[in-house]
């Protein structure tokens, strides 16, 4: 439970929610009274707190731009996903990896990653040649983890890595 981007979805997810729920709380009334108990106990009102509102450091230009370029590469992919799903190539996006040719080295390890998630493919692998910015779709050639889903190279048994790890952390904690 001490996994980083875990604790950064959780932080994000309980932001977005005190959010919503303050807009909410002036036409759903008992409903987001009932959430916000439950989310921060019932020593305060939702009604109590004023809408809250994006601090000035969240508005940072550079991580704009990169996930821009990542939404737009996120829509490429997903029409190859939908072409390689009506060719009957893939089933799912989870059978299938992607492959993206960058000649100029824009992207990174880390932008290929957050892709693998935007897209719910198994693989995506960044390639520094060709002509020019490409995408291609194969289908994975792998195991299906039971837990997740995603395939995986590895034969190992029923699980990936990833989900290896989740669970003996879960185990570890609950001892």
């Amino acid at each position: 439970l001490s996994d980083l981007n875990r604790k950064a979805y959780l932080y994000t997810l309980k932001i977005v929610c005190d959010f919503v729920l303050t807009w909410l709380a002036p036409i759903l009334a008992f409903t987001s009274e009932e959430a916000w108990g439950h989310l921060h106990g019932e020593a305060d009102s939702i009604h109590l707190h004023r809408y809250f509102t994006p601090e000035a450091k969240w508005n940072n230009s550079i991580i704009y731009e990169a996930m821009n370029t990542l939404k737009i590469l996120r829509k490429q992919i997903n029409e190859k996903l939908e072409l390689a799903r009506q060719n009957k190539e893939i089933g799912s996006s989870l059978e299938a990896e992607f492959v993206i040719y960058d000649p100029q080295s824009t992207l990174t390890q880390d932008d290929i990653s957050m892709l693998e998630e935007l897209c719910i493919v198994s693989r995506g692998t960044l390639k520094h040649s060709g002509d020019k910015l490409s995408i291609s779709i194969n289908k994975f050639k792998g195991h299906k983890c039971e837990r997740c889903w995603k395939f995986f190279d590895e034969d190992e048994g029923e699980l990936c890595c990833r989900c290896k790890k989740v669970l003996n952390s879960l185990k570890v904690s609950n001892l």
